[in-house]
């Protein structure tokens, strides 16, 4: 049994935005400051004044969110990573990781590097 899902196809990119800033814990603001841009750009992909976010946006902007940026620019595929992954354990181990701030995902992924070399 899969545990894979995507979102419905008429989400457009207003609510992709909102789902993905909801799901990041983030708001507009927080956004345009990761991304270096303003948050009237971030305001107008929420709000539907655009329909579009500029490549270099978007790849930056799926990866700050951590959502999928496929999804995120045309409203296709799995949302996140967690939902691409194989089910059961790979699932669970993306979920938790996926819950940790930034510096101890780095830190993990450190750990998991040295293991990887001890072997």
């Amino acid at each position: 049994m899969s545990t894979k899902t995507t979102a419905p196809a008429a989400m457009g990119l207003p609510e992709r935005m909102r789902w993905a800033l909801e799901h990041a814990g983030m708001d507009q603001a927080s956004l345009a400051r990761h991304l270096g841009i303003t948050k009237g750009a971030v305001g107008q992909w929420v709000s539907g004044d655009t329909e579009s976010i500029r490549p270099v946006h978007l790849f930056r902007a799926a990866r700050t969110l951590r959502v999928e940026a496929e999804w995120l620019g045309t409203g296709d595929g799995p949302r996140t990573r967690t939902e691409r992954a194989l089910p059961d354990v790979d699932v669970e181990v993306c979920r938790l990781v996926a819950a940790l701030p930034e510096n101890a995902r780095t830190a993990l992924l450190a750990l998991c590097v040295a293991l990887m070399r001890r072997e």
